[in-house]
């Protein structure tokens, strides 16, 4: 590439830097809204909700044994119930969609305990005491809830005090300092928790001994105590009670808490099932024994009732609903935006005092002695404030000297830094099942644990967004790119993103980056047919392997924008061909392996086979025997009984190597590219981080961008994004992607490693069919073993690549030639195993399992459907007749399918280019007519069904994406198994292939025993060569023959392109693999029969297309005939809808169908909607409001300051020191 189209490609570089960095100006300014929205939020919600409840019960007590307090007792039972029926509606549709584990009896009734103990001391404090006290003092009373959790923190709690670092300083800092006492930390905590627990236990002097209370205190303390033990479950410190206490009946008791609390978390949507109607009836109970006299006969939906009437009894309801759940849904963002302290803890922290200010001014400012006849006249009911304030300014004082701040205390936990930076589960923590609208801060301040409880306890929870790694050592990285015949641009493409990670991991390490922002990288690109072999039986790097040579330097250029030197590789002579070693500016390493298709197996599944079992098998096992006896007896997993702590896989494998090293391979990612893709290193984090979340995911898989110019490219665009939008998102919501593309998705070491994903990978292509799914759509086979096995695969829309697309019709039918037979095919495999795949994989139920059928048997009759569309409106709109309509549309598809079984592939595509052209036009017509006819038809109609849903969920998508604003000829052309993308004819001799293996084998014979030096260059390798062999010339003929093999070998290492490349040999160890690899899995075919499967192809393809054209054709013709019958079947079996007076019959069969398409569209277009929410989530929270350099600048000074080894911090996530030392730190700095 010339030196000014590299400046050219840098100013465009830069351009997108620039564009880059306002981006993350405005994210910075997003997050800093969001940030203040959110606080604000929370805290309005939680006091609204608190005040709109007590509003609710002084109503019940006011109206008396009348009419109108049974309509406000009906108001408080909805407002209590509704929770719980939404919380019921959620578990059913869980349950639907997710496969889980089901609870044991005893784990049932103990969470039926607790739940019964929160549902008796709710009902007693709502019916029996709110209903008895004032605005106020129902505020500060709900603080004594943690009177439980207080004392479990002083006999059960941890010895660890660092959970609770940032409130604790602050109390350290201002009494303790001031007073000169000199204690442990450990110490001063148990002190701490002392004081808040006795100020807790004041509220019972005072309500027993005081006139807070004039009646039903006993009410009181019963329903405060169940409703605080109730607590217990959540709050209870499971990992260090077994060192806190010798008793051997808690210690028994905490042992099977402990062991049963992860079980239940897992299959709480089942026992929810029961709880959430039994609390439901526990409340209808309650509210007929504390109100005896009324028997709930009057109903708030009485007909009679005005619409103020309405309006005055729903309104405290819906407020009170709606603040609820908003504050819920808050607060659990706030949790995953990563804003808890300022978005969280601090406005819960703030509801108690707010709420006593805003109900001490509704107190001053009512007007007395007013009865509630319309909406603003609730908050002037005399009951709310039954006397002045300032009457009882010492209860007020004591409630929030005493009661508040030990509350506080109890619940400090939720400050932590340690407890925002790893978080381990939203969903666990935020569980709806848990959540009490009654006590809505402190529903929300204990549903999340102690930071110090047993975090491994949910890393097998499938929906788990844990931010704590998998395993908290070293995270590695290889990067594993295939290639064949790539032009200059497309290998330019692929360098110059290794160079870009190359860029960001070294300056990651050299600035002490967190470890979960840097890796161990190594990049790799295995090239197919490397070698040419030339007429004398020598060979040499083919031009392409000479133009990657040249690009590596052009890639550094382009990445570091300077002149940066990139030294020559080290070459290296392999079994399988050769090697080519780079070392990148980065100091990180790039290399290049030459594969000769004479010496090991073609074509990309096998180069994945190869990196596969050399990037896992070698470098974890050493030896390929090694590693394959793990594998050994078959496992029968079951999820709906996993009961497991820790998740250690669905095979044998995982569960027999040892931990440690399981534990490496969990950590372990294979990024699979394409030879022609570009990405950016904050992709590869995105996708990390989702790989981190949950051990089952088995793959990651990013958003595709094709490039390029012309009409089909543009097309391409189009169908790429809907088939993101749509479709991928829709799999990823309703249960696991099914298809992981290898040009950009990243794979779990442990997961390519599990039972019968690897080693039935490598499976050879003996039958017609195994051509077909094995060999052209490798990436969506190996999809499909994956969810068999077990693991899951997710969308990760924000990690973006970009990847050139064909531009011609030959490259683009050929491309899908080999994508769409291949897909069926796996769908089919996924169809026939969907019992056990139900098993096994809790991501797939029998909804998506539907769902996959339907699009299989949508996709299958495409053709035909979009035939009869065309037909249709030829009929309706441009005035044919119905037999002329339905042969004119029908005609170009047995024009085609007659081209495709007859002509040469070449003519079949030149026919498909030209039909294509003509329906273009025809298309253009038929749309204005679709358009004019739906403007004229039904709201309902078919055509104004397809039309709207399509048009809206398009634009709508188009709107949330503001970066991003053909199936009969695969299947006839199934006997053809040639790739038919970058294809160059030609061939070798083979004779000179197996001559080429032996003279190998000599070649490595002869290094061996002379054992060349790789501190020397090239050419004095070469000269000692001379030298050994000619001292050996009066030998016998066999090593006159091995010196003339040996300098054809030879020949590659010095060809031009090379000549300033060190030589390396390969260890004996490595060879050996290779070896083994190659002799048991890839050895090549080098004599191929295509007569021997050509029959089994043209079988094959005569088959499926016999069943995909009979069920198109019939489709065709049971519409067709429908139509033609309309007149006699008008009145007795056409679907009749009235839409505005006018009413319009449609033939049910076809009805129905874009009825499923429409509901199909519909279902699409939530989960993109629920998936863009959770990539904003993401990308917001990965957008830090500190300069990255002022923060690497702050590390260094303060870890210089407290004398750390500078060592230490070199090398990132090298040991468990540095990330010790780096946690200390970013904790003191507040990071």
């Amino acid at each position: 590439m010339k030196r000014n189209q590299l400046i050219r490609l840098i100013e465009k570089e830069n351009r997108y830097e620039s564009s880059e960095s306002k981006t993350v100006c405005i994210l910075k300014c997003l997050r800093v809204f969001i940030h203040i929205f959110l606080a604000l939020l929370v805290l309005i919600s939680a006091v609204t909700s608190k005040i709109s409840l007590f509003l609710i019960t002084n109503e019940t007590n006011y109206y008396e044994k009348n009419e109108t307090n049974d309509k406000w007792l009906w108001t408080l039972l909805l407002t209590v119930c509704t929770p719980y029926a939404i919380s019921f509606v959620l578990c059913i549709v869980k349950i639907m969609f997710r496969q889980l584990p089901n609870p044991t009896f005893i784990e049932f009734l103990t969470v039926l305990l607790f739940e019964t103990f929160n549902a008796i001391g709710t009902s007693i404090l709502i019916f029996g005491v709110f209903s008895q006290l004032d605005l106020v003092r129902s505020i500060l009373l709900i603080n004594l809830l943690s009177i439980i959790p207080s004392f479990i923190n002083i006999f059960l709690g941890s010895d660890n005090p660092k959970y609770r670092n940032n409130f604790y300083f602050i109390v350290k800092s201002f009494l303790f300092k001031i007073a000169r006492i000199r204690k442990t930390d450990s110490l001063m905590m148990f002190y701490l928790n002392i004081v808040a627990a006795l100020m807790q236990l004041s509220g019972i002097f005072i309500l027993i001994f005081s006139d807070y209370l004039n009646y039903s205190k006993w009410q009181t303390l019963v329903g405060i105590i169940l409703v605080s033990a109730s607590l217990f479950f959540n709050y209870f410190n499971f990992t260090s009670t077994n060192k806190s206490t010798n008793n051997k009946f808690m210690t028994l008791l905490v042992n099977y808490l402990k062991h049963s609390k992860r079980s239940i978390d897992l299959s709480r949507q089942k026992i929810g099932l029961f709880t959430n109607p039994w609390k439901i009836g526990i409340f209808f109970l309650f509210s007929y024994i504390f109100y005896p006299h009324t028997k709930l006969k009057t109903s708030l939906f009485d007909v009679n009732l005005t619409t103020m009437d309405r309006l005055v009894y729903f309104t405290p309801f819906i407020i009170h609903i709606v603040s609820s759940l908003v504050c819920y849904l808050a607060s659990s963002l706030a949790y995953k935006f990563r804003m808890s302290r300022f978005s969280f803890a601090l406005p819960l922290t703030l509801v108690t005092p707010v709420a006593i200010i805003v109900s001490v001014l509704i107190c001053e400012f009512r007007k007395p002695n007013l009865q509630v006849n319309n909406l603003m006249d609730i908050f002037n009911s005399h009951f709310i404030c039954t006397t002045k304030v300032l009457s009882y300014k010492w209860q007020l004082v004591c409630g929030l000297c005493l009661w508040w701040l030990s509350n506080l205390w109890t619940t400090s936990h939720i400050w932590s830094n340690e407890a925002v930076s790893k978080m381990k589960n939203v969903k666990r923590i935020f569980k709806f099942q848990n959540f009490n609208t009654v006590f809505v801060e402190n529903s929300l301040m204990f549903n999340y644990p102690p930071k110090n409880q047993d975090d491994d306890d949910y890393q097998n929870d499938e929906d788990s967004e844990s931010e704590k790694e998998v395993y908290d050592g070293k995270t590695t990285l290889f990067i594993c790119a295939t290639m064949w015949h790539e032009n200059d641009n497309e290998m330019l493409q692929l360098l110059k993103s290794i160079m870009r990670l190359d860029i960001d991991q070294s300056e990651k390490k050299r600035h002490n980056g967190s470890n979960s922002e840097c890796f161990d990288y190594e990049a790799h690109i295995f090239f197919d047919d490397a070698m040419s072999h030339l007429p004398n039986g020598s060979c040499e790097p083919n031009i392409f392997v000479q133009n990657l040579i040249k690009s590596v330097e052009e890639a550094a250029l382009f990445a570091h924008k300077y002149d940066v030197q990139v030294e020559p590789p080290t070459k290296i002579v392999t079994p399988y061909g050769g090697q080519l070693k780079f070392k990148l500016p980065g100091g990180n390493y790039l290399i290049v392996h030459l594969k000769d298709k004479s010496l090991i197996r073609n074509k990309k599944r096998w180069s994945q086979c190869m990196y596969m079992y050399y990037l896992l098998g070698y470098k974890y096992f050493g030896d390929l025997e090694s590693m394959e006896k793990y594998y050994n007896t078959n496992n029968v997993y079951d999820v709906k009984h996993d009961k497991k702590k820790h998740f250690i896989g669905f095979g044998n494998f995982l569960k027999n190597i040892d931990s440690s090293l399981r534990q490496k391979l969990e950590n372990t990612y294979i990024l699979t590219l394409d030879g022609d893709v570009e990405f950016r290193p904050n992709s590869v984090k995105l996708m990390i981080d989702k790989m981190r979340e949950n051990k089952k995911i088995g793959s990651v898989c990013g958003r595709v961008h094709p490039i390029g110019s012309g009409p089909i490219v543009w097309y391409q665009i189009f169908e790429y994004a809907v088939g993101h939008w749509l479709q991928k998102v829709s799999e990823h919501v309703f249960g696991t992607v099914m298809c992981s593309p290898g040009c950009f998705s990243l794979l779990r070491g442990s997961t390519i490693l599990e039972d019968n994903i690897l080693n039935v990978y490598t499976t050879k292509s003996t039958e017609a069919s195994h051509c077909v799914q094995y060999d052209q759509g490798e990436d969506r086979w190996l999809s499909t073993l994956i969810v068999q096995q077990g693991y899951y695969i997710v969308y990760c829309s924000a990690a973006t690549s970009y990847t050139y697309s064909p531009e011609t019709f030959n490259e683009y039918y050929n491309q899908r030639r080999r994508w769409i037979p291949s897909t069926m095919a796996n769908l089919i495999d996924f169809l026939q195993d969907y019992k056990h795949i139900l098993k096994v994989n809790q991501r797939v139920t029998y909804l998506y399992v539907l769902y996959i059928l339907v699009n299989f048997f949508a996709s299958i009759l495409g053709p035909a459907t979009i035939t009869l569309m065309v037909a249709d409106t030829l009929y309706a709109s441009f005035g044919f007749g119905l037999w002329s309509a339905y042969i004119f549309a029908v005609l170009p598809t047995i024009i085609f399918i007659i081209a495709c079984f007859h002509l040469k592939n070449d003519t079949q595509i030149k026919v498909a280019a030209i039909l294509s052209t003509v329906f273009v036009y025809l298309m253009i017509g038929i749309m204005v007519g679709a358009l004019a006819r739906t403007l004229n038809s039904p709201i309902l109609s078919p055509s104004s069904m397809v039309l709207g849903a399509l048009f809206f969920t398009f634009i709508l998508a188009a709107l949330i994406h503001p970066k991003e604003f053909q199936c009969l000829f695969p299947v006839i052309n199934l006997n053809n198994v040639s790739w038919g993308t970058r294809e160059i004819k030609g061939g070798n001799n083979m004779e000179n292939s197996r001559k080429r293996k032996k003279i190998t084998e000599l070649f490595y014979d002869l290094i061996k025993k002379y054992a060349y030096s790789n501190n020397h260059d090239q050419n004095q390798n070469s000269e000692k060569l001379t030298i050994t062999t000619q001292s050996n010339n009066n030998n016998n003929n066999e090593n006159e023959t091995k010196q003339d093999n040996l300098n054809e070998v030879k020949n590659w290492t010095e060809h031009s392109s090379l000549k300033n490349s060190d030589f390396d040999i390969m260890s004996d160890d490595e060879k050996k693999f290779f070896d083994q690899l190659i002799t048991k899995y890839l050895y090549p075919n080098l004599v191929i029969n295509k007569e021997e499967i050509k029959e089994e192809l043209d079988e094959l393809r005569n088959r499926c297309s016999f069943y995909f054209l009979m069920a198109n054709s019939l489709w065709y013709l049971l519409l067709f005939a429908l139509q033609l019958l309309k007149d006699k079947l008008i009145d007795k079996i056409y679907i009749s809808i009235t839409v505005f007076n006018n009413t319009v019959k449609y033939e049910p069969v076809y009805f129905c169908y874009v009825m499923l398409f429409v509901v199909m569209l519909i279902l699409q277009f939530i989960a993109m909607i629920w998936h863009r929410a959770i990539t904003f989530i993401q990308v917001i929270r990965k957008t830090s409001l500190r300069n990255v350099k002022q923060v690497n600048r702050q590390r260094e000074n303060y870890a210089l300051s407290q004398g750390f080894d500078n060592d230490t911090f070199t090398e990132c996530g090298t040991d468990g020191k540095y990330t010790k030392n780096l946690e200390t730190i970013d904790t003191v700095l507040n990071f």
